[in-house]
Order: structure tokens, then C-alpha cells, then sequence
């Protein structure tokens, strides 16, 4: 968990009126805004046990029976603002009265208020499921304000897909599920049709793509069409086929991956191919604090199928995260071409635990930078911070990829890095992880935190909380009941709880692996939902300039 601040932001008076008259300005914009909230949104209400197509579907003891009516008959959303289709729990299928694929409205918002467990779309095995497309005889796109979200989409031939060969196709997925598709879990495609070229800007925001064929498409087919897709704090996995696939024939893909997770997947885990001889293009990807394990292929898969005769290319940038246990790691391959096909950039990853971690064709590949990486095999260590070694992973055969105490790969990273990005487990780097009281970057997707917290703070759940440290040495675990503050310095490095409100939670022992391990039960009382409690532990170490340091420091919010 990180220290969450926040900043109060101040409003200046009117320029030009007086004090008072600012006031009476103030007043006169706001009413001006709350008189027109009604124009920018509507909320309409499914339900498929309840609800009637007949009925008028303002309201949840008046709702609509089918997703497909809702969509058809809502009224168009106002210029600015939304349309709200709000989704009982239940299932939405065929004996519940859906047609699908379900046509999406441009600025409506599909939302299922009681998230993706009690809120499922099932497409009977082989339908497509939700739609979003513009072409050529569909000249309305779906703007920025497009949204999916707290759904669980399954049982399907394709989850969702988003096509345009006119104009630019938004939608965002958030907090989603798609299971169990025998096609493409996802799918984004940008072309061009008679009249001119599309474009796709789509965002994947804390979405579970799992047992699909293949999890995420992404196309660019015409070079006046790109492709860009977001995928955030997202999961795919053990799909047959492959992960994710960022395919250009043409347009220039453009593909960010920030804290996900793809595994287990039959063939590639993430494959990029550029497979364009028409014109010059580029296709780009990043990956950010992500974690590629156990894949049947290459963990990342970078490919270019056809001569250079027109400078097209892959770039791909790997960064702070963790590629391992697949075939290979890294793969470029580029089979022709007069140059450099291909440029790859790794800094802060590890690359290890792979059949071949980093595997090329050299004659068509150049690997740019490759700054502070622990590679298994060797490639490039003794340059710019590189090693090879063991990362000491807590238990990668149960998918737990963080690091251990005494890890070669703590406080190794690079030190170019930004202060207070967030790990895959959200954690802020950088963390003194040696408790020599100075704060540096980690390599790979997880930044190891002595102290970790495991609970969701599920009323009746466990509270869990890892310490490591030098095996058997002393700690002090505190706690407050209060939010995590500004760190203030102290002579055992920075301190974020309250010290006014500072109590002992547990004097005890670390663990250098295992952790030691400490189990409170949450007491099951509604009156504790809502209630905030921090952690921090003192602990004992020979590398603290006065024998004992601060941890990190966690933050848990009690839930119903």
C-alpha cells in the first residue's frame, strides 16, 4: 500500500468584482450548473428477473427486462454527457430475452452496480457479445465517455470487440471479467473502408481476460489507421493460444501495458508482429511493472515478417518488470532486412527462469538500452548495472513472483526511475528494502517491502502481515487507527504513521524466508466498515546506521 496525500486546492475570487459580488457570481454559475445536471445524464434500470420491456425503465422498480431494449430504446445522451444503463444482478442470456451482439451507444455507460460475481452476460457459446464499430455505413463513433464496466462477460465466441473504418472508436473496460470465449476475449481493429480510415483508442482499466483462445487483439490494417489500446492493472490468463497480440499490417499499433499480469498462456504471452511492406511504419509497445510467467512461447514475442524495404519496425520498451518461466523471454525476430528491424529497451526488469532469456536474431535486431536488468542467462551483464543471478522469488510455483530478504535484485535498480510509481502490488518505490535507512529502486515488477500486508480488510477476514527481516532478529510492529500521514524523518529512517497516535500492534521476530507471519481476525461488526488502520514495524539489522529501521508502512481500510 502507498502514503496517499492529498491536496486542497484553493479558489481566488472573480477577477474584477468585489467580494461580494464574486459571492453572488459563484452562486449564479452553480445554480446555472445544477439546473442542467438533469440535461447531461440519464440513469435507465435492467433487470432480468423483475424488470418488463414494457415498462418505462427509470427507475429500478420499473426497469427494463433486456440490456437489448435498454440500448435500443434510451434516448440519445445530450451533448457532454452520458447515458447510464444500470444492471441488476442476475444473468443476462437468451432465456432472459437478450439478442446480442449488444450495440453500444455512443456516451452510454453499461454498468453493473453490484460488480462482475452477480452481474453475468452469457452468450450461449457462441455469440459476440458486445459491440462497438463505425464504418462506412454506420457513421456514428462512440466518443471518450463510452463505458463498459462491473460485468462478467462469458460463455462467448468474442467478449467485446471494437472495429472502425471511420472516424475514431473510444471505449473504456473497467473492472470486468471475460471468461471462457472460444474466440478473442477482446478484440480492436482500426482500418479503412471506402470513404477513408478509423481509428481505435481503447482502455483496459482492472479487467480478468481467462481461459480464452486469445486473450487480447489488437490490429492496425491500413497505414491511415492506428490502433492504441491502454490495458492497466489488468490480468490474462492461461488462454490457449496466446496472451495478448499487438498485430500491425499497416496503420502504426500503439500498445501500453501498465501493472498487469499475463500467464500461462499456449502459445505467446504478448506477440508483437509487423507485417507491413506498403508504407513505413512503427509498431510501439511498453511495458510498465508487469509480470510475464509460465507461458507455453516467448514471455514477449517481438516480430517482423516481411524485408525492410520501407523502414517499417518494432519498438518495444521493457520496464521494472519480471519475464519468467516461459520458453523464451525476450524473443526479436526479424528473418530479413538491410538493417535493424527490431529495437528492444529493457531497464529495471528481470529476465530469468526461460528456456532462453533473451533470444535474437542479431543481424536484425539492436537492443538500445539495457540498463540495471538481472538477465539469467548472462546477456549483457557487467554493463550498465547488469548481473546475472538468482532474484530469489518468494514461491513462483505458486505464481508468487516477489522478491525475497537479501534479493540480489533489491536496491539495484535504476536510478534514472521516478519517485513513487507504483509496483504490481501497489506498492510506492522506492522501499528501503536492506533497512540501511536510504530508499532506492528494486528490479522487477514487485518492489520488495519488508513489511506486506495480505487482507482485502473484509469484516470477518484475516488481517495478515509478512515481516521480513534477518531471520530471528527483534521488530515492533505499530499501529494507529488513523490514514497514513507524510513521511517525517528520523534517525531510523522515514516515518508515516501519526506518532501522536502510535500503538504497539505486536513485539516479535523476522523472517528471511518464510516471513514471519502475523494473523489477527477482523472482528465481523458493521460498525467497524469504514475504519482506517496503519501499520509500520521497527525492526533490527546490522545495516541500519543505529542498529534498528523503520519498514514500509501499509494502510487498511475495513470493508462490509
Amino acid at each position: 500500500m502507498s502514503i496517499r496525500s492529498r491536496t486542497l486546492a484553493t479558489r481566488p475570487p472573480v477577477l474584477g468584482l468585489s467580494a461580494g459580488r464574486a459571492r453572488f457570481a459563484a452562486l449564479a454559475i452553480a445554480l446555472c450548473f445544477a439546473s442542467a445536471g438533469s440535461a447531461w445524464a440519464g440513469d435507465w434500470y435492467v433487470d432480468p428477473l423483475v424488470g418488463d420491456d414494457a415498462n418505462g425503465g427509470t427507475n429500478p422498480t420499473d426497469a427494463w427486462r433486456t440490456i437489448s431494449h435498454a440500448l435500443a430504446t434510451a434516448p440519445a445522451a445530450p451533448a457532454g454527457g452520458t447515458q447510464t444503463i444500470h444492471l441488476a444482478p442476475g444473468s443476462y442470456d437468451g432465456i432472459s430475452g437478450e439478442v446480442f451482439p449488444l450495440e453500444l451507444r455512443d456516451a452510454f455507460e453499461l454498468v453493473g452496480d453490484g460488480g462482475p460475481d452477480i452481474t453475468v452476460l452469457d452468450g450461449g457459446g457462441d455469440a459476440r457479445m458486445i459491440s462497438a464499430w463505425s464504418s462506412d455505413w454506420i457513421g456514428v463513433n462512440h466518443g471518450p465517455l463510452t463505458l463498459v464496466k462491473g460485468l462478467t462477460l462469458q460463455n462467448a465466441y468474442r467478449g467485446v470487440e471494437v472495429m472502425s473504418s471511420s472516424g475514431t472508436e473510444y471505449l473504456t473496460i473497467q473492472d470486468c471479467r471475460v471468461l471462457d470465449v472460444n474466440g478473442t476475449g477482446i478484440l480492436v481493429v482500426a482500418t479503412c473502408g471506402l470513404s477513408g480510415c478509423g481509428s481505435t483508442d481503447v482502455k483496459l482499466d482492472r479487467v480478468e481476460v481467462r481461459n480464452c483462445e486469445v486473450g487480447v487483439f489488437v490490429n492496425s490494417g491500413h497505414s491511415q489507421a492506428p490502433a492504441k489500446l491502454t490495458v492497466i492493472d489488468c490480468e490474462v490468463v492461461e488462454c490457449s493460444s496466446h496472451g495478448i497480440i499487438e498485430g500491425d499490417a499497416g496503420g502504426g499499433a500503439e500498445l501500453e501495458l501498465l501493472r498487469t499480469r499475463i500467464h500461462g498462456s499456449g502459445g505467446e504471452g504478448l506477440w508483437l508482429i509487423q507485417d507491413n511492406v506498403l508504407t513505413p511504419n512503427m509498431t510501439h509497445a511498453k511495458v510498465t511493472d508487469c509480470l510475464i510467467s509460465s507461458n507455453a512461447g516467448a514471455g514477449i514475442k517481438a516480430e517482423v515478417r516481411k524485408d525492410n524495404l520501407t523502414n517499417s519496425r518494432v519498438d518495444l520498451g521493457v520496464v521494472r518488470s519480471t519475464i519468467a518461466d516461459n520458453h523464451y523471454g525476450v524473443e526479436a525476430f526479424c528473418p530479413t532486412g538491410w538493417s535493424p528491424d527490431i529495437f528492444v529497451s529493457l531497464s529495471g526488469a528481470i529476465v530469468y527462469g526461460n528456456l532462453d532469456d533473451v533470444y535474437e536474431n542479431p543481424a536484425h535486431v539492436a537492443f538500445t538500452t539495457v540498463r540495471f536488468c538481472d538477465i539469467g542467462d548472462g546477456d549483457f551483464a557487467g554493463s550498465l548495472g547488469n548481473f546475472a543471478a538468482d532474484p530469489l522469488f518468494v514461491d513462483p510455483s505458486n505464481l508468487d513472483y516477489r522478491l525475497r530478504w537479501a534479493s540480489p535484485c533489491i536496491e539495484t535498480g535504476d536510478w534514472l526511475f521516478a519517485a513513487g510509481t507504483l509496483d504490481l502490488a501497489h506498492n510506492a518505490r522506492p522501499i528501503d528494502g536492506d533497512f540501511d535507512t536510504l530508499e532506492r529502486f528494486d528490479v522487477g515488477c514487485y518492489e520488495f517491502a519488508p513489511l506486506f500486508q495480505k487482507s482485502i480488510g473484509k469484516l470477518g477476514s484475516p488481517l495478515a502481515l509478512e515481516l521480513w527481516g534477518p531471520q530471528g532478529n527483534a521488530t515492533t510492529v505499530y499501529f494507529t487507527r488513523k490514514p497514513l500521514v507524510a513521511g517525517q524523518p528520523t534517525p531510523f529512517g522515514e516515518l508515516d504513521l501519526d506518532a501522536a497516535f502510535m500503538n504497539v500492534f505486536r513485539v516479535t521476530t523476522v523472517g528471511s524466508g518464510p516471513p514471519k507471519t502475523i494473523k489477527r481476525t477482523i472482528p465481523n461488526d458493521p460498525a467497524f466498515a469504514g475504519l482506517v488502520f496503519s501499520f509500520q514495524a521497527l525492526t533490527e539489522c546490522a545495516a541500519a546506521p543505529q542498529g534498528k529501521a523503520y519498514t514500509n508502512a501499509v494502510e487498511l481500510t475495513l470493508v462490509p
